[in-house]
C-alpha cells in the first residue's frame, strides 16, 4: 500500500462526525478470486488434456452432461476402456505377478533359513491346529505354486455371480448362493457351481427314477388287472361249459324216460343221474388229491431249502473257527527272540 500510494479511507459519519464534500477517491478491490479461478480453470484444462491423452474420458470419470444420451455415454466408456486396457494389462499381468512372486520368494527364503516352522490357527469348528514343517520344504519347486494375475478375472467372477443369481432354473439353494458370493477365486466359484449342478442332476435322476417306478407300478397293476379279468373270463367260460355239459347230460338222461333196460327196478333216467353224481364226486376227489400233493411238494421243497441254509451256516461257522484256531496257533508257535 505504501509503494503504490494507497491508504485506507473511512468517510462514514461515525468516523468523521460530519459529512465530507471531498469525493475525489477511487476504490481498489484487492481480492484474488478471479485470478485464482482462472488458474483453476487452466489447471482443469491441462488435466483433461492429460486424461484425453491416455484415454480417460469425462464420462468414465462420472462427468456426464445432461444433453448426452445413454448410448453415447456407454460408447465413450467402452472406448476409454479399450484405450486404457494396455496400461492395466502391463500393470496386472506383467508387473504385479513379479512383485507377488518376489515377495513370496523372500518369505520362503526367510522361512527356509529356520530349522522348522510352526504355525497355529483356528478352524471353522473352533479347533486349534498346529502346523509344523521343515524350513527346507517351503521352496517354490516343492509346492509347485506359481503367481498369476489377470485383468478380466474379477470382471469374469462378477459376471458369473450375476448369471448364477439371475438364473432361477439352476435349483441352487440359499446356502449355495451364499457360498457363491463368498468365493474369492474362479476355482471356488467353479467348485460351487459344479456341486450345484451335481445336486440338480441327482434330483432330476431321483425324479426320473420315481416316475419310472410309478409307471412300472401302474403297468404291473394294469397287467394284474388284465390277468385277473382274463382269469375271471376263463373261469366263467369253464363254468358255462360245465353247465352246458350238465344240461346236455340231464337232457340225454331224460330221453330214456321211463325205460328200464338193465332191469334194476328203477328207470334208466335215475341210473344216469346217479352215474353223473358219482363221476363228479370222483373228479372232485381227484382235484383235492392233486392239490394236497402239490402242497406237500411245496412244503418238502421249503424244508429242504431250510436244511441247506442251516448246513451252509454251520459250514461258515466251522470255517471261521478253523481260521481263528490257525491264527492263534501261528501266534503262539512263533519263537520269541532271546533276551540278552
Amino acid at each position: 500500500m505504501k509503494n503504490f500510494g494507497i491508504l485506507p479511507l473511512d468517510t462514514s459519519i461515525t468516523n468523521t462526525e460530519n459529512a465530507l464534500n471531498f469525493q475525489h477517491y477511487q476504490v481498489l478491490n484487492l481480492e484474488q478470486t478471479q485470478r485464482l479461478m482462472s488458474r483453476i480453470q487452466l489447471a482443469n484444462h491441462f488435466k483433461m488434456q492429460c486424461f484425453d491423452a491416455i484415454g480417460i474420458t469425462p464420462q468414465r470419470m462420472g462427468a456426464v452432461n445432461a444433453q448426452e444420451t445413454a448410448q453415447g455415454i456407454e460408447q465413450a466408456i467402452n472406448q476409454s476402456y479399450s484405450q486404457t486396457e494396455p496400461y492395466f494389462t502391463q500393470h496386472s499381468e506383467y508387473l504385479m505377478p513379479r512383485v507377488h512372486e518376489m515377495r513370496t520368494d523372500l518369505a520362503q527364503y526367510y522361512a527356509s533359513t529356520k530349522q522348522s516352522v510352526r504355525l497355529q490357527y483356528m478352524t471353522a469348528l473352533d479347533e486349534k491346529v498346529n502346523f509344523e514343517i521343515n524350513g527346507t520344504e517351503l521352496l517354490l519347486r516343492d509346492f509347485n505354486v506359481f503367481i498369476s494375475t489377470k485383468v478380466n478375472q474379477r470382471q469374469l467372477m462378477e459376471q458369473i455371480r450375476q448369471l448364477a443369481l439371475n438364473n432361477n432354473t439352476t435349483g441352487a439353494s440359499i446356502y449355495d448362493l451364499g457360498n457363491l458370493l463368498k468365493a474369492d477365486s474362479l476355482a471356488e466359484i467353479t467348485h460351487t457351481l459344479k456341486a450345484v449342478e451335481e445336486k440338480v442332476q441327482a434330483q432330476q435322476q431321483q425324479q426320473m427314477q420315481a416316475q419310472q417306478e410309478t409307471e412300472k407300478t401302474r403297468q404291473e397293476g394294469e397287467n394284474q388287472r388284465l390277468e385277473a379279468e382274463l382269469k375271471f373270463k376263463a373261469e366263467q367260460a369253464q363254468l358255462d361249459r360245465q353247465n352246458d355239459l350238465q344240461i346236455a347230460e340231464i337232457r340225454a338222461a331224460g330221453y330214456t324216460g321211463m325205460k328200464d333196460q338193465n332191469l334194476n327196478q328203477q328207470t334208466d333216467y335215475i341210473d344216469t343221474l346217479e352215474y353223473l353224481d358219482k363221476r363228479r364226486a370222483k373228479e372232485r376227489d381227484q382235484t383235492i388229491a392233486e392239490t394236497r400233493e402239490t402242497n406237500r411238494l411245496i412244503e418238502q421243497q421249503t424244508q429242504n431249502d431250510l436244511k441247506r441254509q442251516e448246513l451252509q451256516t454251520r459250514k461258515d461257522i466251522a470255517d471261521k473257527q478253523l481260521q481263528i484256531a490257525l491264527a492263534n496257533k501261528n501266534k503262539y508257535d512263533k519263537k520269541q527272540p532271546k533276551k540278552k
